[in-house]
């Protein structure tokens, strides 16, 4: 790709860009020492869920099952139950830890269907979820409560924002198959192709912010002499095209870009690994637990993989490969 960027441009790709590492290296060292992982990571999914390198599927809602709060948390005790999950979702309502938005039906979209929040505020837990009136949103709230289930009584350390994450996929996605056993094809059908599309969108992203970012702390300087000594191809620019872009949009940030790449790749690979022995679901839940008390080494080892290199990285490409083939399959049918 050609340099259609200015020297300003450039100027001010370097100074962020530079800025961002050294910050990430001296407020969060464990994800700096991950830039080239992470790199990786954003590889795996643009080639193991390619699928989702374009719209291949419909993503229509007007067709899902209409619901009300009672019904949906009804769901979602009877998903605790049948996996030994003890959680009272309407205390923490009773007691102002989950607020819950009703959206009106002419706002109800694709992103309002997705959205939550999870916060520490005031020195208290809290979650923000939306009701649509639709069961699709029970998986969102499986989502949000998840990170609640694992929130410390004070702000996470850097292991408990990169895990969290992933275990919050984790069980969405296991969620959602047990609506499908319950008869709810349509939603759990399009949640999954949304998660998956966005997790394919953001590695097209992050994948540049992780290459220049760790072409910067192995070099010193984000040169394109320096890029053509490190890396085999000749896309430097379109690397930074893509950076500048998050720049001038205001969502260049390591921080959250390494917890949602970490947030995909460990949960497919959770998420496969359930679905081959549902007794995974006893590792998935200690992890809550331990992601606030060990480093990442102890917290990997709970799911049967050591530093996600060699050997274990090649046991995550294969669990996103088998997800990405079965969205394949269950997708030949276009209409949802």
């Amino acid at each position: 790709m050609s340099n259609n960027l200015s020297c300003e441009e450039l100027n001010k790709i370097q100074e962020v860009v530079n800025d961002g590492v050294t910050r990430t290296q001296h407020e969060v060292p464990v994800i700096a020492s991950l830039f080239g992982l992470l790199y990786n990571t954003c590889n795996d999914i643009m080639q193991y869920l390619y699928f989702y390198s374009a719209k291949n599927y419909d993503m229509n809602i007007r067709s899902l099952n209409k619901s009300n709060i009672p019904f949906n948390i009804e769901l979602i005790q009877k998903f605790y139950k049948e996996n030994n999950i003890s959680f009272d979702i309407e205390k923490y309502i009773r007691e102002g830890n989950i607020t819950i938005e009703n959206i009106k039906p002419k706002d109800i979209t694709l992103n309002s269907i997705m959205c939550g929040k999870s916060l520490y505020s005031d020195g208290k837990n809290k979650i923000e979820i939306q009701n649509n009136s639709l069961v699709a949103d029970s998986a969102t709230w499986i989502h949000e409560l998840s990170h609640f289930r694992d929130q410390p009584d004070h702000e996470r350390n850097e292991i408990s924002h990169l895990f969290t994450e992933s275990i919050a996929y984790t069980e969405e996605l296991i969620y959602l198959d047990y609506l499908e056993r319950k008869g709810y094809k349509k939603e759990a059908k399009l949640i999954k192709n949304l998660i998956f599309t966005s997790a394919y969108n953001y590695a097209t992203l992050a994948t540049s912010i992780f290459k220049v970012c760790n072409l910067l702390d192995s070099t010193g300087a984000l040169t394109e002499e320096n890029y053509r000594l490190y890396y085999a191809d000749m896309n430097y620019y379109e690397h930074l095209s893509r950076i500048d872009y998050s720049i001038k949009n205001d969502f260049f940030e390591i921080f959250r870009a390494s917890i949602s790449m970490m947030g995909y790749y460990l949960s497919l690979y959770m998420y496969e690994n359930h679905k081959e022995d549902h007794k995974f679901m006893e590792s998935i839940q200690e992890l809550h637990d331990d992601i606030n008390k060990y480093d990442m080494d102890k917290c990997l080892e709970h799911i049967d993989l050591k530093h996600i290199e060699g050997y274990d990285r090649l046991k995550v490409v294969h669990a996103i490969s088998c997800v990405n083939n079965e969205m394949i399959q269950k997708n030949k049918v276009r209409k949802i």
